[in-house]
């Protein structure tokens, strides 16, 4: 399975509308995501862009980690 057909899985789960609506009409909040493992982050941080817009701040421990990150988002 490509990741292409893994974020619409993410984009519809109802965690993802949760945070949407926590997100609601504002132009900024602050979210921390936790418990996430692997892609999953970047996969959930792409679905809420598709749905949200804007700009995003992403803050990872380290150079290694935002590597990783930014990999995986481009994906």
């Amino acid at each position: 399975m490509e990741i292409q057909e893994i974020r619409p899985l993410y984009t519809d789960h109802p965690h993802i509308h949760a945070v949407m609506s926590l997100l609601g009409n504002s132009n900024r909040q602050d979210i921390l995501l936790s418990g996430l493992n692997g892609s999953s982050k970047a996969v959930i941080v792409a679905s809420l862009f598709e749905q949200k817009g804007g700009l995003f701040l992403c803050l990872q421990n380290d150079l290694e980690n935002a590597g990783y990150f930014y990999h995986d988002l481009m994906q």
